[in-house]
């Protein structure tokens, strides 16, 4: 279908579940297949995988040989400091806000986005109060271990071994119930203990921070890469929700795009893939697919056979016919992008074909029924939406190894890829023996620091107590 542009951070989850690097907490692990999936994704639909070698040196090459099947570009290798300065803007202006103990702003519709109720209290260690990541609920919700997987998987974001870092990366905005900002200084009004004395952040909750601005910083940086290039982003599933956000500002579509993207993920459909929907300057395909990783593993029984065995399935008719076909449509609103809907009917119908042949070929069905993973592919209009985007650069066109690949891309769109963590994990906690399977070579740092999800009673978040206070 064209080139996906991946970024380190799925490669890194798929290095720990090939044990090629070590996790930190089992609870990482169905995060990291979600990741893994994405992966299998690429290389199935798109003819192309390129991702960007910006990992610092001692680490660089390693990756490169892990996945030697991916085209890496070194921004370094040509005039691309203009991507990293325009990131750094744009980054500044996202960053956590913490108010009455809830994450407000950009970073509050990723969580909404999540399905996750943050919510911080002010906690007494050693006499003194410290405010404390927590969400509201109860600590037996039935939800708990998927909520345990996403806080592993936002930790996990700053493992990257990159060579730009931000100069916001622990930035963070405090305000209390009252509206008055929280400084040096601060004591809490009506605390029990101590004075209310205050000690800052706990060791949790600044690595949360630091996570929520490193995820800001690279999901920025890639998706202006990807207009860059005009490439189609595969970034790790929790960036994703970010890059939503993200685009929902920094282009000013109408009101009610996230709320649609919503709406599309929780729709019921016994359809392979839903027509195209058009949305401010963007036209979005869902697909409903099978977890590839789940029939791929039930075949081949390794999972350092995984990555082989897909690259087989890609040169099989199904899976060719489904790239042109999608390259079709890329085709189409490359050249009448105003009026593609009208025109989809009949790409559409071959390509419900294939992709109903698909399902019916890999589709494993657990205990709990077909398993299944929803799909968003939202195609963007560049000449609409960033008329002034600068063209690939000479030299890079020029490179006798990924000039040909990049010649190859589109000039007045891109697309990104929006996949529903929440909605895989979901699915990924059903594959019994095969999800057994998938994570046998998992290898777990036992010495690593792991920080544990707390909860807070949604019947005492705004009570005093003596070792604890509301924000």
């Amino acid at each position: 279908m064209g080139i996906a542009l991946i970024d380190n951070s799925t490669l890194s989850s798929v290095e720990r579940i090939l044990g090629k690097a070590p996790v930190r907490s089992k609870a990482l692990i169905d995060g990291d297949l979600v990741a893994f999936e994405s992966l299998i994704n690429a290389i199935l639909f798109y003819n192309d995988i390129i991702a960007l070698d910006d990992y610092k040196p001692e680490f660089a090459q390693q990756r490169k040989n892990n996945f030697p099947f991916i085209n890496f570009i070194n921004p370094s290798e040509f005039n691309s400091s203009h991507i990293l300065e325009d990131t750094k803007k744009d980054a500044k202006l996202f960053y956590p806000t913490i108010n009455s103990g809830k994450i407000t702003g950009e970073f509050g519709g990723l969580f909404f986005l999540l399905n996750m109720n943050i919510h911080c209290t002010w906690d007494i260690t050693s006499s003194i109060y410290y405010l404390t990541l927590k969400l509201l609920g109860n600590d037996y919700s039935e939800d708990k271990e998927m909520y345990n997987t996403l806080f592993s998987s936002f930790f996990s974001q700053l493992n990257e071994h990159t060579i730009d870092v931000p100069d916001n990366i622990n930035k963070v905005a405090l305000i209390d119930k009252y509206g008055n900002p929280i400084t040096d200084g601060y004591t809490i009004p009506k605390a029990k203990s101590n004075g209310g004395q205050i000690g800052g952040l706990t060791p949790a909750l600044k690595a949360f921070i630091a996570s929520l601005n490193w995820i800001s910083f690279r999901s920025i940086y890639y998706s202006k890469f990807a207009e860059f290039l005009k490439a189609d982003t595969f970034l790790h599933p929790i960036r994703q929700k970010f890059q939503i956000s993200y685009y929902d500002k920094a282009h000013n579509y109408e009101a009610g795009y996230i709320t649609n993207i919503i709406d599309l993920f929780s729709k019921e459909t016994t359809q392979t893939i839903e027509e195209i929907f058009s949305f401010a300057r963007f036209r979005n395909i869902t697909f409903d697919l099978p977890l590839f990783l789940s029939s791929i593993i039930s075949k081949v029984k390794e999972p350092k056979e995984i990555i082989n065995y897909a690259y087989e399935l890609r040169d099989s008719k199904q899976f060719i016919l489904a790239r042109e076909q999608l390259g079709e449509i890329k085709n189409l609103l490359e050249s009448d992008f105003e009026h593609a809907n009208t025109k989809f009917a009949k790409i559409y119908s071959f390509l419900q074909a294939t992709l109903n042949s698909i399902k019916a070929s890999f589709g494993v069905r657990t205990r709990q029924g077909d398993s299944s993973s929803r799909t968003i592919n939202a195609f963007n209009s560049i000449s609409q939406s960033l008329p002034n985007c600068p063209q690939i650069p000479v030299e890079l066109l020029s490179n006798p190894r990924i000039g040909k690949i990049l010649s190859k891309l589109p000039k007045k769109s891109f697309s990104f890829i929006y996949k529903d963590i929440v909605n895989d994990l979901t699915e990924i906690a059903k594959l019994g023996e095969l999800h057994d399977l998938l994570s046998k070579d998992v290898v777990v740092d036992n010495k690593a620091p792991v920080y544990v999800t707390k909860f807070q009673n949604p019947d005492f978040e705004d009570v005093h107590s003596y070792w604890s206070s509301p924000m």
